[in-house]
């Protein structure tokens, strides 16, 4: 019996901590009677007395129905209670074959509305599926066929599949690729259970594979590696669809093992028991290496299913972010557009004004670009934006936003950046553009640019409009009067 309520309890925890319920309350059939069992967070007493016995109707209705929308609930009076106190909740029940060979009711589980949100339709379908792997295990308890290694594989398969639909969850939930890349390697490392692991992303512009996210090793050296791949190698690993136990190839004509062969360097420091290409559909995204797992073995036909299941999602996640990325950013320059620019400084003037955080907001000119264009032709203006433009990106901080405002104007977000801020880091940029060495065949060319520099001041209810405005005007002033220059709009005299 101790056995059970173990378990009973164990299932309580896992439904209510992955759905993030109010509460969670389990009754368990004893005998004919369904009494309480487990409890999370409902310090109430609910009173729910059912029986098979004196409720026949009821207790066929629980056994029927595996989920109940509490909402809905079919009018018994014996639910009125329990449908006020726990209103847009869920009745999750649980039914196992017994020793005579007869379904019964095992447990009931009353879990209450969600935190925050409501159950989505999602939400409902995996439960359906969880219901399933933990019907097994009760069904085993039921029999007394506790046995230990069986029961202990079913309990960590439910542990895995409400990970694997989390991470699945986690990973689909965002567009941001960097993001993408930590909960990925996160999620697929804990689920596999391995001691280490790499994601390496493909950059189909440059045809080369970096290593995004290193768990299990020291990061310094390893992450940010990169590689050209030849079109041999590349044609293998868009072909290459199945997980591979690197252990279990023994040809070493394999393409996997002359891909490992021809790029050591890339490859050293990493251990690979297991490689996971990336795609979705006819696309290659990349890879991911898992080492050995933590507790010995070999990764099992459970274990590479579940990673297929996941890997699916995370390429799915992969290939979306690269076309948001693709719908964001100004080809030439891989810059943001600016149509993104104004989208984002909506949110961290939103954010600043919430949270009683400054910003400031430069915008870039680059002098005189017409001659550019006109003496040396546009392929020269092109490259004298591309320069540019990678000053800028290299030069700011990764929660700075560089936009490519139309033409040769840039802009640039600064989140908690005061007035001299502002102006520091935009002098810096003048003084790295002057001094950068952008050549055109045996020409150095010789460029500048022009800065206008706003900060936002909340007391006087600044809009968006405003704030660009300011940043223009500044701008303006700088190319009245000398062109090279950082203006603040502060400073400009009336």
């Amino acid at each position: 019996m101790l056995k059970i309520l173990l378990i009973v309890y164990m299932i309580l925890n896992c439904i209510y901590f992955y759905y993030s319920s109010k509460f969670g309350v389990t009754y368990t059939n004893k005998d004919g009677v369904l009494k309480q069992s487990g409890n999370i967070n409902f310090k109430d007493v609910l009173e729910f007395k059912i029986t098979k016995k004196d409720n026949p109707e009821i207790w066929k209705y629980l056994k029927k129905n595996r989920i109940i929308e509490v909402a809905k609930l079919k009018e018994f009076k014996e639910f009125e209670n329990l449908k006020r106190s726990i209103k847009n909740g869920y009745i999750i029940n649980f039914v196992v074959t017994n020793e005579e060979e007869e379904e019964e009711l095992s447990d009931t589980i009353f879990l209450g509305e969600k935190v925050y949100g409501e159950y989505e339709e999602k939400n409902i379908e995996f439960l359906e599926t969880l219901i399933g792997e933990i019907e097994i295990i009760l069904e085993n308890v039921a029999k007394k066929k506790f046995i230990e290694k069986q029961n202990r594989e079913l309990t960590e398969r439910v542990y895995d599949l409400m990970s694997l639909n989390l991470a699945a969850q986690m990973i689909t939930s965002t567009l941001e690729k960097e993001e993408i890349f930590k909960s990925s390697l996160d999620m697929v490392t804990e689920i596999a259970r391995a001691k280490e692991g790499a994601l390496v992303y493909y950059n189909d512009e440059k045809k080369e594979i970096e290593i995004k996210e290193v768990r299990g090793r020291e990061k310094e050296g390893i992450e940010g590696r990169t590689v050209k791949i030849n079109s041999f190698e590349l044609d293998y690993l868009r072909r290459e669809e199945g997980l591979l136990s690197i252990l279990n190839l023994t040809d070493k004509n394999h393409p996997m093992i002359k891909f490992y062969k021809n790029n050591r360097d890339f490859f050293k420091d990493l251990s690979i028991y297991l490689f996971i290409p990336l795609h979705n559909k006819s696309n290659f995204l990349g890879f991911i290496l898992l080492g050995a797992k933590q507790i010995g073995g070999r990764y099992t036909e459970n274990n590479k299913d579940m990673l297929k299941t996941l890997v699916s999602h995370i390429a799915s996640s992969l290939y979306n972010a690269k076309l948001y990325d693709e719908a964001i950013t100004d080809g030439m320059t891989k810059l943001y557009l600016h149509r993104y620019f104004k989208i984002r400084l909506a949110e961290e003037v939103a954010a600043g004004e919430r949270y009683k955080r400054e910003l400031s907001l430069i915008m870039i000119d680059i002098d005189h670009f017409k001659k550019f264009n006109d003496t040396y032709g546009h392929q020269t203006g092109d490259k004298v934006l591309k320069n540019v433009a990678n000053i800028l990106k290299k030069s700011t901080r990764a929660s700075d936003l560089v936009a490519r405002y139309g033409g040769e104007e840039f802009v640039i977000i600064l989140p908690e950046t005061l007035k001299k801020g502002g102006e520091i880091v935009a002098e810096n940029l003048r003084k790295r553009i002057e001094e950068a060495k952008i050549k055109d065949k045996d020409t150095i060319l010789k460029v500048t640019v022009s800065f206008g520099v706003s900060t936002i001041d909340y007391q006087k209810d600044m809009t968006i409009d405003d704030l660009i405005k300011e940043a223009d005007l500044a701008l303006y002033y700088s190319k009245e009067n000398g062109r090279n220059r950082v203006t603040h709009y502060l400073d400009i005299k009336e």
